[in-house]
This record gives structure tokens, sequence and C-alpha cells, in this order.
């Protein structure tokens, strides 16, 4: 039952960010207490949940490694090791935009969000008894022992170097902005912040934290990474984490530790999440050439995003006002009607029937699918 319950929350994050996920390998290691997954392939749209104008070109997850005791859920925790997570990102502009794509990706971002309303609504009528006596024992039986595995979770995560390569923002010269990590990991502890496995954490959950070799670099006027080897990508993300000379530093590798403590039962005017970190030492520095690429970047994020809702009549790539200044005028009429005639259209009868249309067959379709497990045409 309970090996079901993880295989289904794992296919469901792990589906969001990589490629190929085998779900029997991943059913089969969960039910034997050791998942390894090697060498998952990075998704085009992982980083979307960002919201910003961004892909990933290339991205690897190394190693995920998951122990689960079964013999002893109670009494040993679950541990979590992630280890060399390299990821490749560039932007995506008016120049990269394919309709179909986005419409797709769109379709993802809305089912994701459909999958956590029903979670939500699921552990709603479950609190509110709306099920059988039996369902109900069972289902507060797993809650129980979910929120005993997440108080005592250990996670390990190792490795981890993210690189953002522009030559879009600033003309004048590419510039890349990179974060890597040696070290990050999360244990329970009590109330004097030791380490131990908590049995009754009540509803506050601490959790020590400890940092090693942070850092983040903006190199300017560098070369691009794209259209290297696999093996060479990879040794040039893996030597340049804890390295500060590889790099132009913004911030130099830190080492620190950290207190975590969650409150699970904290009302809405109160904090539910507090966090304190204490470094050995902080050194930041930003020279001036790097400081123009941040602000071409920050404006340039900015025109992506207000230019987003438009592009689709926006004229092929490279063509400038002044070379076709027809097109141009053609796509301020197109994308002033859009708006005012969406404004509009929301406020007719026509829209709201739709609508309440769109509705009914959505619960037609959701119970069809509850019941038979599968869809009719």
């Amino acid at each position: 039952m309970f090996e079901g319950v993880v295989a289904t929350v794992l296919n469901r994050f792990l589906g969001n960010y990589v490629t190929n996920l085998e779900t029997k390998q991943l059913k089969l290691g969960i039910w034997q207490g050791d998942v390894k997954l090697e060498k998952l392939r990075l998704k085009t749209d992982a980083l979307d949940k960002l919201h910003l104008p961004i892909d990933v070109k290339e991205g690897w997850l190394g190693t995920l490694t998951i122990s689960i005791p079964w013999a002893n859920l109670k009494g040993a925790p679950v541990r979590i090791s992630i280890d060399d997570v390299f990821l490749l990102a560039t932007p995506r502009f008016q120049e990269d935009f394919n309709a179909e794509e986005e419409e797709e990706r769109e379709y993802v971002r809305k089912m994701h969000k459909l999958e956590q309303d029903e979670l939500v609504k699921e552990h709603q009528r479950l609190k509110k008894g709306a099920v059988g006596e039996e369902e109900r024992k069972q289902a507060s039986f797993t809650e129980q022992l979910v929120a005993k595995i997440v108080d005592n979770l250990q996670i390990v995560i190792k490795n981890i170097h993210v690189r953002y390569e522009d030559d879009k923002s600033n003309p004048e010269h590419m510039f890349a902005v990179g974060a890597t990590l040696g070290e990050l990991s999360a244990v329970s502890t009590d109330e004097e912040w030791r380490e131990t496995f908590i049995h009754d954490s009540g509803s506050v959950i601490r959790k020590m934290l400890k940092l090693a070799r942070f850092s983040m670099y903006w190199d300017t006027g560098c070369k691009t990474l794209q259209g290297l080897g696999q093996d060479e990508l990879l040794e040039q993300f893996a030597s340049a984490i804890g390295s500060a000379d590889r790099h132009e530093p913004i911030l130099r590798p830190v080492v620190g530790s950290g207190r975590l403590t969650m409150n699970k039962r904290a009302g809405p005017d109160e904090i539910r999440t507090t966090a304190n970190f204490e470094f050995d030492q902080l050194a930041f520095e930003l020279d001036d050439e790097q400081y123009v690429d941040a602000l071409l970047l920050a404006t340039s994020f900015d025109y992506a995003m207000r230019q987003r809702r438009y592009r689709q009549h926006r004229p092929a790539p490279g063509v400038r006002p002044k070379d076709d200044p027809k097109a141009w005028l053609l796509f301020a009429m197109r994308s002033v009607y859009d708006e005012i005639h969406d404004f509009n259209y929301r406020r007719t009868w026509e829209f709201q029937k739709k609508r309440r249309d769109d509705r009914l067959l959505y619960l037609r379709t959701y119970t069809a699918l509850k019941v038979n497990d599968k869809l009719t045409t």
C-alpha cells in the first residue's frame, strides 16, 4: 500500500523534471527498499515554474538514491541522496517562439496545477470524514506514517552546478551566471539541536542544515559551453564546484550551518518556517561590467515577460520596424485589438455559457475517469 503512495509521489515529482523515467523500475526499487536512478536527463521546461523566459539547454541528474527502511519505518529515517546535478540554461525570447511548443507547455503546466489541486481536495475530503470508516482508518494510518517519515527525513545534496548563458541581453559580449554547491544536508534534531530520531515532533519540526562550498560567479565576455561533447561538458561543470579560479566569482565559496524550524500548526498570522544561518565568512564582489550586465539581464527579462502575450503576432525574427513598417503596424493593431476584444468578451453571456459548458464537460470527464479508469470516445 505505502509503496504505491511513495511511487506515485516520486513519479509526479520527478516526471516534471526528467525524461525517460522508468515507472516500473521505480516501483520495484521502492518495494525492495532501495531506489537508485542514474543519468537522468532534465527536461527543456524543467525551470518553467520560475516563470522566467529561460530554457534548459543541457541538464543531467547524475544519481538519485532513496533508502527506505521498510522493516523499521517508525524507528529509522528515510534517506534521500542527490549527486551531480548539472544544468545549462539559455534565454528563450521572441526568436525562439514556437506556437505548438508553447501550447504544449501551457497544457503541461495546467495539468500539474490540476494534480496539485486534486491532492489538496483529497486531503480535505479525508479530514472532513467524507469516506467510509475503514477507508478513514487506513488514510489516518498512512497520514501518520507519512508525517513521521517527513519529520525524520534526511537529505544530502552534493555537487550542484547551474549555469545560465546569455548572448542576447548584451549584444557587445556574452556573459554567464552560475551557482555551484558542494554539499547541503538536512537532518532532524531535538529541542537542543542534537541529531536524533523524532518519535513525536508535536507541532514543530527542527532540521540542522550544513552547507559546504556554495559559490556564485558572473563571467563576462566568456565562451559558451554549448556544443561540447557530453563527457567534456560534465567535466567542465564538475571541476568548477568549489573553485574560485575557473570563473569570475561574485560570491566566493562559503561554508556554514543553519537551523530550520517548521511549525506544522501555525495560524494564518503566524510564521510557519524560520531559518537561521551562520557562515564562516561572506565575500561578495561585483565589478562595473558585471553590474551593467545584471541591469541588462533584468531589463531583457522584463521585456520578454511583457511581450509574451503578443508575440504570436510579431513579425518574423530579424525584421526591424524600418525594414517592414507595415508588418509592425499590423502587429501593434492586432495586439491592441486582442486585448480590448478579450476584455469585452469576458463580460458577455456567450463567454459565461462557454465557461459553464466547459465545467460540466470537465466534471463528466473526471467522473468517468475515476469510475472507469479510462475514457471512451
